[in-house]
């Protein structure tokens, strides 16, 4: 009886030291999320979209408007390296999602209709009339196509960056969807620690592995997105973005064509990461796949190019932004004939 007295003392305690640790985990992550805030403001504005306000950020003058749509688990920063150069010569807007970046949490269910609903919301409330020209990268992309779907009277273009396709999930190699589920397991793991600070606390001490990529902006930007990335929501909305993937993908692919919109196509030679893979897996065939996958996404337009950018991986905002302003600018001079600017 009294070794079973002691059993129940110690689960207890136990019990008692993971409530505690729990609780100073949660306000040490409240503490730092408030210090977050106070020294990386947002650089644009925020707008109430009904409930929730959506960082969006505004730079340069004239038309048609270049409206900038992050991929899954970015947000505005990825564009720092394409948005000044193409403010050059018309007016650009970059946001952050619900639930990334500086924006608030809102929407329980990211599809791709969802989200381009709450982004022509978010340009009605700032004002930010159309025509646009829609660059999305990755997910980013299949948000730009249900967008240019939803309100044709209101694009004039749109430029596909290594943008995701509605059937990759059908045609992808097995050994990469079993990898997707993987991961898409850990992030709800993930998303319940992100609150006690464990995910903030593991990236700072590098415990954990990065979960964007960081050092592939400028070094002033750098903190700013670990900041984002410790956020609580960040963790839950890009879980939340991926489960929903499926759901997008059937939207867009009932959505069709881009009809004769000017459109171009940038695919990242690349878009696997071998280093992300282990030596067994079919990185060539699943780079295959790919290639055919945007070669149909080239194929939505009657007035389309497509650029292979060779040792370009998936952020190709990032890692070639010359040709993602490139890429911008041609569709522009397209679109600018379009609508008799």
């Amino acid at each position: 009886m009294l070794g079973l007295m002691g059993f129940v003392e110690a689960l207890g305690n136990l019990a008692l030291f993971i409530f505690v640790a729990i609780d100073v985990g949660a306000i040490y992550q409240a503490v730092a999320s408030i210090a977050d805030r106070r020294k990386w403001p947002p650089p644009g504005r925020l707008v109430d979209v009904g409930g929730h306000r959506l960082h969006l950020l505004e730079v340069g003058t004239g038309g048609p408007t270049v409206i900038l749509e992050a991929g899954g688990g970015a947000w505005s920063l990825e564009w720092c390296r394409v948005q000044a150069e193409v403010a050059k010569f018309t007016r650009t807007v970059s946001y952050d999602r619900a639930g990334y970046g500086w924006s608030d949490a809102g929407l329980k269910n990211p599809t791709s209709r969802q989200v381009s609903e709450e982004l022509h919301a978010l340009l009605e409330k700032a004002e930010i009339a159309g025509p646009y020209i829609l660059v999305g990268r990755s997910l980013g992309g299949l948000h730009m196509r249900m967008f240019a779907h939803l309100y044709p009277q209101e694009v004039a273009g749109v430029v596909l960056v290594d943008a995701s396709h509605e059937d990759e999930n059908r045609r992808i190699l097995p050994q990469l969807r079993a990898a997707g589920e993987r991961n898409l397991n850990r992030l709800g793991w993930l998303r319940l620690l992100a609150p006690i600070g464990l995910i903030r606390f593991a990236g700072w001490w590098e415990i954990l592995p990065k979960l964007g990529t960081i050092e592939k902006l400028p070094a002033q930007r750098q903190d700013a997105a670990r900041a984002g990335i410790f956020r609580s929501l960040y963790c839950s909305t890009l879980y939340s973005e991926y489960r929903h993937f499926d759901e997008s993908a059937d939207q867009v692919r009932a959505a069709g064509s881009l009809r004769d919109l000017p459109l171009a196509v940038l695919t990242a030679a690349n878009h696997l990461d071998p280093a992300d893979y282990r030596q067994d897996f079919p990185i060539e065939a699943s780079r295959r796949i790919w290639l055919e996958l945007q070669a149909e996404l080239a194929a939505l337009s009657s007035d389309s190019h497509q650029s292979v950018l060779p040792d370009c991986g998936n952020y190709v905002s990032l890692e070639r932004p010359e040709a993602v302003v490139a890429a911008i600018r041609s569709v522009y001079l397209k679109a600018r004939k379009r609508v008799g600017r």
